[in-house]
């Protein structure tokens, strides 16, 4: 005896072939690494100048003059 459900087909915007990514130019890709780039080193950069200054405030509050 067959079974009474059948799952539907599989739609053609969900196979792997109907999907592709699209290209994404070499400009593209440059430019989003240059900027992931800069931001990273302004990231460090950044925590360095808040580190001296927190040291910088330890440092009076520890010596006074």
């Amino acid at each position: 005896m067959p079974s009474a459900y059948s799952p539907p087909p599989p739609r053609p915007e969900y196979r792997a072939e109907a999907r592709r990514r699209p290209r994404r130019s070499r400009a593209g890709r440059f430019f989003r690494g240059y900027l992931m780039l800069v931001g990273a080193l302004t990231t460090v950069a950044v925590l360095v100048l808040l580190l001296v200054r927190l040291f910088v405030e330890i440092e009076k509050w520890v010596n006074p003059v």
